[in-house]
């Protein structure tokens, strides 16, 4: 008997066929129900069938060439650049970039578990990026009167862009006078690369050469009087020689002298004209004839009397300092304390903005110590620059190779000046620098009003050496760490900036500057990976309760805040700041509150924040607590908080324009790693952030601080378990999460939830910053 069914199977070519001795049994994994195929009757035999399932279609992705990124790409896809001999899973978090010419294979990747093969493949073409180099980061040395920052790529033009001339490092071009400089990185015809866009230069004229200085010769004394540390000197034709105090020059005999004012390459001053002095050989003593000689007796020995002492002189006592009257005497167990002074409530501040005036006497200027000439100091030099005093210390290499290996790692080199200088120099060479650096030393500068205290691997003599460029001997590159006064031009930027944003000036503003000089070459080091601290003395009488923080003054007279902390060190009230830049910085008083905070459980941080430049307000003394806060908004904060600088340039995000106040906020975080945006390259700025992302973004701002590397838990998954909505947390927050919750940063909002998905209200985005802040013992 034969039975007919209707019915095909087409067996694919991964399938298999076997027989038994008890009848026919098929796998295959391949199953199309097509009609009209026959068996013959017989014993009976199971009949298994796996589903075929087709290999899934070419991803839907494409090559962003500007980017030189794959669009569309997820985790479930994989790659290969190399004609598909080996593949890589394709990693959102950390996307493969594709430079130059390039052909990339991209598929979905195999489920094996569910008979699911490699998909078809989606060839992508990246070409090298031809279009035009933004424009380059040089500066103009208008004390040189060169360009720094440029190199063999670049070309400048000084006639407005009609000539072109290629960059010779070898040979820079010189720029005396008042002339206007275009910088760009050439352009390459042979692969049709576009010059690039036009950094602008501006040089001015030089000062002119100071006159003949009033010198003269004191011909008996065999010196010359007049002379200062200013001048330089030239002895008989030979090199011109600088004075520094104690290096004047033996002129017995027969010399002629020329004395002038030494060239300073800080404003481009020449040296000054010349003063010829002429000195004379003394004439001899007058000879007496000696008298002839008489024999003498020999003279009995006669006893050697016993000197008498010579009484001890009493020292005069040092003048004791005027006690300032609202600093409490620090236990002298602890050598800093964190501030909490409790004087009567001052009076406000009469007129509006002012800057405070000081009227208590000052304690009178200590005579200067032993920790005047550090023990690393080899030679010290003062001078007067642009009617500035200057003392700079020149640390003795040997001096402190000893103090490094008999200190070990973590070593702090300090440099105390007990000077009224308004400017006070560190140098080293960077080959200490570099020892610095492997022992993980810690260099400091102490003067009377300010400390300036910063790792040696901040301050990166790598990076140096790649701007001077490889060649260059370490031991001639001069590194030099600058406390000053800052120019007049700056102190009026400081005093506009007070007006306008309603804060008054408590602390005179210090220049914070460190500079790696080789030859004419000048490099500023502004920025730096870790906060680097810095305090500045609180002057006697001032009410340490009429400080809200710190500020940086940057060249274009923007104020923002930086992180500060009141301590006190040695019976005196400090700002201790801190921050990722280098400027101008002062300290401030900006007392802020907001009315619609007097009866709200945020209120002591919210104002805070506001009288510390963080938060802003809506209008009218309005702060509107309880609103939620925009992806946008929380970015300001942040930024703020930290004390970061905003940056400029082109946005990282396709809804997000450069011309959007919120810009600059979102690309600083972006720049310091602290935000990612969304996996369709938009950030959302006006849509509001969840507590989860929130905490992400806290999370990696806990890396900034440092605060992350002191927790004293290791976290783990089970704070997150606490809550009975833990597990509505996503995927990517949970680590994150985890962090701010161990850390004390952020709590649930209640004692069961933790509510991830709920958006997160102003007032609470201010207190979390505060904490963060604060566990990181940065206010």
């Amino acid at each position: 008997m034969r039975r007919t069914v209707n019915t095909c199977i087409r067996l694919s070519l991964i399938g298999f066929l076997f027989i038994g001795t008890t009848g026919l049994g098929v796998t295959t994994t391949n199953a199309y129900a097509d009609e009209n195929f026959t068996f013959a009757a017989g014993n009976s035999s199971p009949l298994s069938v796996t589903p075929f399932v087709q290999p899934p279609r070419p991803p839907n992705v494409t090559a962003d060439d500007v980017a030189n990124t794959i669009t569309g790409a997820d985790a479930k896809m994989e790659y290969s650049v190399d004609g598909g001999e080996n593949w890589t899973a394709y990693d959102p978090d950390n996307p493969p970039v594709f430079y130059g010419a390039v052909t990339v294979q991209v598929r979905v990747i195999a489920d094996s578990s569910n008979y699911i093969p490699s998909g078809f493949i989606k060839t992508l073409t990246f070409t090298p990026d031809l279009s035009a180099p933004p424009a380059p980061p040089v500066t103009a040395d208008d004390a040189a009167n060169t360009i720094t920052g440029a190199d063999a790529t670049m070309e400048y033009s000084s006639d407005n862009g009609a000539n072109w001339t290629a960059y010779a490092p070898g040979n820079p071009p010189v720029f005396p006078g008042a002339v206007t400089v275009l910088v760009r990185v050439a352009g390459d015809s042979s692969i049709s690369a576009l010059p690039g866009a036009e950094t602008t230069l501006t040089f001015t004229p030089n000062p002119s050469a100071p006159a003949a200085p009033a010198v003269s010769a004191d011909d008996a004394a065999n010196a010359i009087t007049g002379l200062s540390t200013a001048m330089e000197f030239q002895v008989d034709d030979g090199a011109y020689v600088q004075y520094n105090g104690s290096n004047a020059p033996e002129l017995a005999g027969a010399h002629t002298v020329t004395v002038r004012i030494a060239a300073d390459p800080g404003t481009g001053t020449p040296a000054g004209a010349e003063t010829t002095l002429t000195f004379t050989p003394n004439p001899p003593a007058s000879a007496t004839p000696a008298p002839t000689p008489t024999p003498t007796p020999t003279p009995t020995p006669t006893p050697t009397p016993t000197p008498t002492p010579t009484p001890t002189p009493t020292p005069t006592p040092t003048p004791t300092p005027t006690p300032t009257p609202t600093v409490s005497p620090a236990p002298t167990s602890t050598p800093e304390q964190t501030a909490a002074p409790t004087p009567e409530p001052a009076a406000p501040l009469p007129g509006g903005i002012s800057t405070l005036a000081l009227t208590a006497t000052p304690a009178p200027t200590p005579a200067p110590t032993a920790a005047a000439t550090p023990d690393i100091a080899g030679s010290i030099a003062t001078t007067t620059i642009n009617n500035q005093s200057v003392i700079t210390i020149v640390v003795d290499e040997q001096k402190l190779e000893q103090k490094l290996a008999a200190e070990g790692q973590n070593a702090v080199i300090s440099i105390p000046v007990n000077s009224a200088s308004d400017v006070v120099i560190g140098e080293l060479n960077g080959r200490m620098l570099q020892s610095m650096e492997q022992k993980q030393a810690v260099l400091e500068i102490k003067t009377e009003r300010a400390t300036y205290k910063i790792p040696a691997q901040q301050i990166n003599i790598s990076s140096i050496l790649e701007q001077l460029g490889q060649s260059v001997a370490v031991q001639n590159i001069n590194i030099q760490l600058e406390i000053a006064a800052p120019a007049v031009s700056t102190v009026n930027l400081i005093e506009s900036a007070a007006q306008k944003d309603n804060f008054s000036i408590v602390v005179p503003s210090v220049d914070f500057i460190i500079r790696a000089v080789y030859g004419a070459r000048t490099i500023e080091v502004t920025k730096f990976d870790a906060y680097v601290e810095r305090t500045l003395a609180i002057p006697d009488g001032v009410d340490p309760n009429r400080i809200t923080t710190g500020i940086v003054v940057d060249p274009d007279g923007t104020v923002r805040q930086v992180p500060t902390k009141m301590v006190i060190i040695s019976s005196r009230y400090f700002a201790r700041i801190n921050s990722l830049t280098n400027s101008t910085y002062s300290v401030v008083y900006h007392p802020l509150e907001f009315a619609d905070v007097a009866q709200h459980w945020a209120k002591t941080e919210v104002n805070d924040m506001g009288a510390r430049m963080v938060i802003n307000g809506s209008g009218k003394d309005l702060f509107n607590p309880d609103q939620a806060i925009t992806r946008a908004e929380f970015a300001a904060f942040i930024v703020r908080g930290l004390g970061l600088k905003l940056v400029d340039g082109a946005t990282s995000f396709s809804d997000v324009q450069t011309t959007d106040w919120y810009c600059g906020a979102i690309e600083t975080l972006v720049e310091y790693r602290l935000i990612d945006g969304f996996e369709d390259g938009t950030f959302r700025p006006m849509e509001t952030i969840t507590r989860e992302q929130a905490m992400k973004i806290i999370a990696q701002a806990m890396v900034l601080t440092d605060l992350k590397s002191k927790l004293s838990v290791i976290p783990g998954g089970d704070v997150i378990k606490s809550f009975s909505d833990g597990n509505h947390a996503a995927k990517w927050a949970k680590a994150s999460i985890v962090a701010v919750l161990e850390s004390g940063i952020v709590t649930g909002r209640s004692s069961t939830t933790l509510a991830p998905k709920a958006d997160i209200s102003r007032a609470e985005a201010a207190v979390i910053i505060r904490r963060l802040l604060e566990q990181s013992d940065l206010i």
